[in-house]
């Protein structure tokens, strides 16, 4: 009983980590995927030729594919590729990137004056504030534009190096460690 139970659980990992790498999970089944793929919407857009086999990358055009309609189809065609995009880089090129991200959408709300006092309050560490998670999100905040370049590049050159050796999450981790403790 038990050697059965870890033998299940040996199978359910092995199909995780098949999972992870080819980006294929067990609920992406083909026909759910291209009936998706295949609605007369997202046909319009994308064209009948177009094929995926990735569930998420499915539910993502067939969102934008929904979107209203003052929206015009040149501006979701480019959502639609950078999804396409996003969907072939490495789960831990897109670990990176979405952090890159994060930063300089930080960097921007700092340059929105109506915002400033918000950014003040919770993305400065100020320690007598009492005031604990701007440690954490203070990180986020970059000085000036070559300040946010200069860390994005070494994040970028660092991270992916890393993310190919170690999980994304212990990337995630160890990213906000190091900015905590800085």
């Amino acid at each position: 009983m038990c050697a059965d139970r870890y033998f299940d659980y040996l199978e359910r990992i092995k199909a995780l980590v098949e999972a992870r790498e080819t980006g294929v999970y067990a609920d992406s089944t083909d026909e759910h995927t291209q009936q998706l793929i295949g609605s007369a919407v997202v046909q319009a857009l994308v064209g009948p030729e177009f094929k995926t086999s990735k569930l998420g990358q499915a539910k993502a055009i067939n969102f934008i594919a929904r979107l209203p309609d003052w929206i015009s189809p040149a501006t979701k065609r480019g959502a639609i590729s950078l999804v396409g995009g996003l969907y072939g880089l490495s789960l831990g090129e897109r670990c990176v990137y979405s952090m890159i991200t994060l930063n300089i959408v930080v960097f921007g709300l700092w340059r929105i004056p109506r915002l400033l006092p918000t950014m003040v309050r919770h993305f400065l560490h100020q320690p007598h504030s009492g005031k604990a998670y701007t440690m954490l999100t203070s990180m986020f905040s970059h000085a000036t534009p070559v300040h946010l370049f200069l860390n994005m590049m070494s994040l970028w050159a660092t991270g992916i190096l890393v993310t190919d050796v170690v999980p994304e999450e212990h990337f995630i981790a160890m990213y906000l460690s190091a900015g905590v403790i800085s």
